[in-house]
């Protein structure tokens, strides 16, 4: 594998020491420098919609007392390890053993292993709006989204004007940017960044930018929501590696070998 100059690993811990790694596993040079972290929130903020008109916007806030007397829901989707943790240690917000749920990455369905749970072939919207599970679901059915702050509002949505369902929306943990003392020096040892979510993308741009950097650098990207805010960023060389794992990273970052 030819040399690419550092790979700047960017995403939240603990994914990002999981990432870096494994790339240095793979023989390649990287640099771990998280330009977020996760801030667990107490209580959690449970947003809900309960008519069934198909209706977009802004649910209602509910206190965290009236949580237990939710619906048992027919799915519990959980996005994200950060998502998964506090859910599993008990944050206020009802775990039922019967009830399927949805994990985006292996590294989330290995915190909820001991709960019914499923993965998408892909760790992207499009890719939990094709599994079979979500397809089961009818008009009025009860959904529960585990989250954090600003993540997927696209499901929300999908589910809300498709699909007609009730939904309670579960916000966990918000991200926080972290200034990472990025220097000229550094920008010209870098060849490509890694991002883990649209947060980060932005907390990406503005350091990078700040420290002289240019948006022609290689830049890997988990979804195609995140690759177009990279487009309209000005970045000119955006992959979409299609999820956040370790793996589909690596995999995007060998098959970039010969490449400009």
């Amino acid at each position: 594998m030819k040399d690419r100059g550092k790979i700047w690993v960017t995403r939240s811990e603990p994914g990002a020491t999981q990432l870096a790694e494994r790339i240095e596993a793979a023989g390649l040079k990287v640099w771990k420098a998280p330009v977020m972290r996760i801030e667990p929130l107490q209580p959690v903020v449970c947003e809900r919609w309960t008519n069934i008109t198909g209706e977009v916007g802004p649910g209602q806030q509910l206190p965290a007392g009236a949580i237990p007397d939710l619906p048992k829901p027919r799915l519990i989707i959980v996005l994200s390890v950060h998502g998964a943790m506090p859910y599993l240690r008990g944050c206020g917000i009802p775990r039922y053993a019967d009830v399927q749920h949805i994990a985006i990455g292996r590294a989330t369905a290995r915190v909820l292993e001991s709960l019914p749970v499923a993965v998408p072939a892909e760790s992207t919207s499009e890719g939990i709006l094709a599994m079979p599970q979500v397809a089961n679901l009818g008009r009025g059915d009860e959904l529960w989204i585990v989250a954090g702050e600003g993540g997927r509002t696209v499901l929300v949505d999908h589910f809300r004007r498709q699909l007609k369902l009730r939904i309670a929306r579960f916000t966990t943990y918000r991200r926080v940017s972290v200034e990472v003392g990025l220097q000229r020096r550094d920008v010209r040892q870098i060849g490509m960044i890694v991002v883990g979510s649209a947060a980060g993308l932005s907390a990406v741009h503005a350091q990078w930018r700040l420290a002289g950097g240019q948006e022609f650098v290689k830049l890997l990207v988990p979804s195609q929501r995140v690759a177009d805010k990279a487009a309209q960023l000005g970045f000119q060389r955006v992959y979409n590696t299609q999820g956040a794992s370790a793996d589909t990273v690596i995999a995007a970052i060998t098959s970039m070998d010969g490449t400009a």
